[in-house]
């Protein structure tokens, strides 16, 4: 594992989580919401996402209040950058909010 990125309180606006080809080993997510959470995460820079409008590359649902970690086994690349929000639905717009650790290769 080469890096670990983290983000507190990730909500609706796109941010970078890297801005080059990576691989995605793990992810850790703490929904703060009393409602369920959806991580989505995509393979553009944050300025080419529009949250909502953008179809994201992955989605993590997470249950109000809860957490979640998982392995990615081999990992998943991401080829041009890896970016991501938190929404409330699977590929909205409306911004939730959530820590989020991610493992990148």
């Amino acid at each position: 594992m080469l890096g670990l990125v983290t983000s507190n309180a990730l909500a609706g606006t796109a941010v970078n989580l890297s801005t080059a080809r990576c691989c995605v080993g793990f992810i850790s997510i703490g929904n703060l919401l009393a409602a369920a959470g959806f991580l989505q995460l995509f393979n553009k820079l944050a300025a080419n996402v529009t949250p909502g409008t953008t179809k994201p590359d992955m989605v993590v649902q997470v249950a109000l209040s809860a957490s979640k970690e998982f392995s990615l086994g081999e990992g998943v690349v991401f080829d041009t950058a890896l970016s991501a929000v938190v929404t409330t639905t699977a590929e909205g717009g409306t911004g939730g909010s959530a820590d989020v650790a991610i493992g990148i290769k």
